[in-house]
C-alpha cells in the first residue's frame, strides 16, 4: 500500500512538473526600449523668431501655440491687398451699373464738339488742297492743313468711343473686371495664410524633447524648429526567435514592465511583426545573440499617464 502511495505522489508531481514546463513553453519573454513617434515642426515662411513659449522637456496639447516669427511684411502686404480688392470691387461696380447720366451728357455733347472741330478742318483741309495744287501756299501751310485734320479725326474717334464706354460697358471689360477681384482675393487667402504660419502651434499632445531656435534668429522655409514626441501611446520593439514566430500574433495581448516603476505591468498589444529574418541588432549584449536571425515585433503600449518615456528599458511578456 506504501508503495502504491508513492508511485501516485510520482505521478501527480511528475504531471504538475510537466504541465509547468507546458505553460513555460508558451510564454515568450523578450526585453527591449521604449520608444515613441516623434515628429519635426518646421517653419512654413521666412522671417525672424519673435516669441517663444515653450522649452525642452515640457508638456504640450494640441493647439498650443510655441513660437511666432515676425509678421510685420504679410501685414503691410495684406493692406496692400485689402486696398486692391476695394479698387477692383468698385470698378466692377461701375461697369455693371454703367457711367452716371451726367457722365453720359458730357460724352455726347465732347463727341457733337470733335465732330463740329472735324467738319470745318476737313472744309479746310480740302480748300488747302485746291490752293496746294495751284501752288497759291506754301508747302508748310498745307502740312498744317492735313495735320489738323488728322487730328481732328482721332480726336472725334476717340469721343465716340468714349460715348459707347459710358453707354454699356462690353462682357469682355466686365469678365476682366471679375477676374481682378477674384485675384485680388486670391491674394489675400494667400498673404493671411502666410500670416497665420507665422504662428507656430503643436499638431499634437506631446512633449518638447528638442528645440533648435532662439528668439531673434533667422529662420528659412523648412527650417527646422521643434521635435516634439507623441506620448499618448508608447511602443516596445523585441526580437523573436522563428521558433517563436508561429506564437506570437497580431493583436495578441503583452504584459509589459519597467524597471524604472518596480516592475508596474502596463497593457501593451501586438501591431507588426517583421515578414523578414534579421540579425539580432547591435546593441544586444552578446555577440552569440547578436550572430542570431531573429523577426522584429512591435508591440503599442497605451501611455496616456506619460509615465513612460524613450529610452527606458523594459520587459514584455507575450502569454498564449
Amino acid at each position: 500500500m506504501k508503495t502504491f502511495n508513492n508511485l501516485m505522489i510520482f505521478i501527480i508531481l511528475f504531471g504538475f512538473i510537466a504541465c509547468s514546463e507546458e505553460n513555460d513553453s508558451s510564454l515568450i519573454e523578450h526585453s527591449g526600449t521604449i520608444e515613441t513617434t516623434n515628429i519635426i515642426l518646421s517653419s512654413q515662411v521666412p522671417g525672424v523668431v519673435n516669441n517663444l513659449f515653450v522649452e525642452e522637456g515640457e508638456d504640450v496639447k494640441l493647439g498650443d501655440t510655441l513660437a511666432i516669427i515676425d509678421h510685420e511684411k504679410f501685414d503691410l502686404q495684406l493692406a496692400q491687398a485689402k486696398a486692391s480688392l476695394s479698387a477692383a470691387e468698385a470698378q466692377l461696380k461701375i461697369l455693371k451699373r454703367g457711367a452716371r447720366k451726367e457722365d453720359k451728357k458730357r460724352a455726347l455733347e465732347i463727341l457733337k464738339q470733335a465732330e463740329l472741330n472735324l467738319n470745318q478742318v476737313r472744309t479746310n483741309r480740302e480748300r488747302m488742297e485746291k490752293l496746294h495744287a495751284s501752288k497759291a501756299i506754301t508747302e508748310k501751310q498745307y502740312d498744317d492743313a492735313v495735320t489738323a485734320y488728322e487730328l481732328a479725326v482721332s480726336k472725334y474717334n476717340e469721343a465716340k468711343q468714349n460715348v459707347d464706354k459710358v453707354k454699356s460697358a462690353r462682357p469682355e471689360e466686365i469678365k476682366s473686371a471679375e477676374a481682378n477681384v477674384l485675384k485680388a482675393k486670391s491674394s489675400i487667402g494667400l498673404i493671411q495664410k502666410n500670416i497665420n504660419d507665422c504662428y507656430l502651434t503643436s499638431p499634437l499632445e506631446g512633449q518638447i524633447v528638442g528645440k533648435f531656435i532662439e528668439i531673434g534668429e533667422s529662420v528659412s522655409f523648412m527650417s527646422s524648429m521643434f521635435k516634439i514626441s507623441n506620448l499618448n501611446k508608447a511602443n516596445l520593439i523585441i526580437y523573436i526567435t522563428e521558433k517563436e514566430l508561429a506564437l506570437v500574433k497580431y493583436g495578441q495581448e503583452a504584459e509589459i514592465t519597467i524597471d524604472a516603476f518596480n516592475n508596474k505591468s502596463f497593457n501593451g498589444k501586438v501591431v507588426f511583426i517583421s515578414p523578414e529574418a534579421e540579425f539580432t541588432p547591435k546593441n544586444i549584449q552578446t555577440k552569440d545573440e547578436r550572430t542570431k536571425l531573429v523577426f522584429a515585433v512591435k508591440i503599442d503600449i497605451e501611455n496616456s499617464e506619460h509615465l513612460l518615456k524613450p529610452g527606458m528599458p523594459a520587459d514584455a511578456r507575450i502569454k498564449q
